[in-house]
């Protein structure tokens, strides 16, 4: 993760309003990334960096099982299912493809699976759209 990056979640931490569960989803992934995974930390002088796909795993974890809820749980105020008008949180409806895709295969366990063994199916990457191919999201876990 180059520094660019870690100024725009420093920015989100700082400056980005409270309503939405976002904003502590990432402080939660953080230090939980500290506790966790200090083996991985790498120190700069006085600036420490963790690997970006480690963050993005635990917004996987955290996410999914609230997106895929058979009763809509709004993570923004005023969020609502619609997802094509009013506020909403971005990445939802490019996750939906993944969350439908093993709704009925396994839900997030299999996905989890998938996920770190990097075999995520290729129809999942091609229903994501552009966020899993612009982000790598769903091969970022190959280990």
């Amino acid at each position: 993760m180059d520094l660019a990056e870690y100024r725009r979640i420093n920015n989100i931490i700082e400056r980005d309003s409270a309503d939405a569960t976002y904003k502590y989803a990432l402080l939660r992934g953080v230090i939980e990334i500290c506790q966790q995974f200090s083996h991985l930390r790498e120190e700069d002088g006085d600036q420490v960096s963790f690997p970006l796909g480690l963050l993005v795993e635990k917004w996987l974890l955290y996410y999914y099982p609230i997106f895929a809820a058979p009763t809509f749980i709004p993570q923004k105020n005023g969020e609502t299912p619609d997802q094509d008008t009013g506020k909403v949180v971005s990445f939802r409806k490019h996750f939906a493809p993944v969350i439908d895709y093993y709704r009925d295969r396994g839900g997030i366990s299999v996905f989890y699976s998938d996920y770190i063994r990097c075999s995520v199916p290729g129809e999942i990457h091609r229903r994501s759209g552009r966020w899993s191919k612009r982000s790598g999201i769903l091969s970022s876990g190959c280990r």
